[in-house]
């Protein structure tokens, strides 16, 4: 099964296709958008080059996910369609996908989540079905040796986005397959700000 998993945070995107090979990280700082006019294409840009402070309108990466992060912001579509287009303006995807996994922080509301797994559906031309959202703590908690035997449970600290947040994860086994579950029995914090983090 050929998947696609994407990394985006408000400083770097990194994306990865995984098909039975090693699968090759590759990172992207295009974090910033502009478009001339309101009826113009958005183009994706790393912000090095000047842009217009007149006609052109601009939008960043770091932007985008302050309002999907928002809880009380209720049209979150465009949002999520933006950051896609600016995940997949470096991508470049040769064959078709059978899967698409995107790692999102755990303080994503549902109804952003809603919305980005509908934008990544339409951009990777994959069924929502085989769109997948998965938490960054249970993300960077499968990124350990799987060989190892250590079955105590995990505190992960996640600086990723414009919060912190850390949550407490067990190590499950099932027939031969280790995997870290969420123990939302234990304590829980999301959506700190950087200076409450400790």
């Amino acid at each position: 099964m050929r998947t696609l998993v994407i990394e985006s945070c408000p400083t770097a995107t990194r994306w990865c296709i995984e098909d039975g090979k090693t699968p090759q990280l590759t990172q992207s700082f295009r974090l910033w958008g502009h478009r001339h006019g309101k009826h113009g294409k958005w183009l994706w840009t790393d912000g090095s080059e000047r842009l217009s402070a007149f006609d052109d309108e601009t939008i960043s990466v770091g932007s985008l996910w302050e309002h999907l992060l928002d809880p009380e912001k209720t049209d979150r579509h465009e949002d999520a369609m933006l950051l896609i287009a600016a995940t997949f303006s470096e991508i470049a995807i040769e064959g078709h996908l059978d899967r698409v996994v995107f790692i999102i922080p755990e303080s994503l509301p549902q109804t952003s989540q809603n919305a980005l797994i509908t934008a990544l559906s339409l951009r990777s031309r994959v069924s929502q079905r085989e769109t997948y959202l998965l938490w960054r703590s249970v993300a960077l908690a499968l990124s350990e040796d799987s060989r190892g035997q250590d079955d105590s449970s995990r505190v992960i600290f996640d600086y990723g986005h414009l919060v912190s947040e850390f949550s407490t994860l067990k190590i499950a086994d099932s027939q031969g397959y280790r995997c870290p579950v969420r123990d939302f029995t234990s304590h829980r914090a999301k959506g700190l700000p950087h200076n409450d983090a400790l």
